[in-house]
């Protein structure tokens, strides 16, 4: 009698199972394992692991340019755009999500600022520089090109790029507003 550890080798062990047994080729009971039981396991050797992740983040560069593995190197691994350049990988194609996440935050801070301020801070309206679409995606541009933004770089890109409210560099308090 088989123990319950060894897999069935006859048709007649599997039907009395209730599998099906048709177009099914059994392997001998001879056959045993194919792995070597001293051997290490390819990841359990620290060279052989190297060698291999390797041989895949090379086969990677070559071959996949998809916006997951940008979103698994950037979002998931937490690498920078330069340290996936050095690692081999050409996706400067896939860095345009990051500026579109500076550009729908540089529109939301305007947004906010239409909503929220007493002075206006700009020379031009919340509406008229969201009109500027352009211009608002070279700001997300160079921004996305730092890696890292926040309100006051935000700030200090709009007020070059738009330029201060007149009335306050002149100390007067404008309510200029959208």
């Amino acid at each position: 009698m088989k123990s319950k550890m060894q897999p069935p080798t006859s048709s007649r062990e599997l039907r009395s199972a209730g599998h099906e047994t048709e177009n099914m080729r059994l392997a001998p009971a001879s056959c045993g394992s194919f792995v070597d039981k001293g051997a290490l396991a390819p990841l359990e050797d620290p060279e052989k692991a190297r060698e291999i992740l390797s041989k895949l983040i090379a086969y990677l560069a070559q071959h996949d340019g998809s916006a997951e593995l940008y979103q698994l190197l950037h979002n998931d691994l937490g690498l920078s755009n330069p340290e996936i350049e050095a690692m081999g990988f050409s996706l400067a194609h896939r860095y345009e999500t990051i500026s579109d996440d500076a550009y729908r935050d540089i529109v939301d801070y305007i947004c906010f600022e239409q909503e929220t301020s007493i002075i206006w801070p700009w020379a031009i309206t919340g509406d008229a520089m969201l009109a500027c679409a352009q211009d608002l995606h070279e700001i997300a541009s160079q921004l996305a090109a730092t890696g890292s933004w926040d309100t006051e770089s935000i700030y200090e890109c709009l007020t070059k790029t738009f330029g201060n409210n007149p009335a306050l560099e002149q100390g007067g308090q404008s309510e200029m507003k959208l």
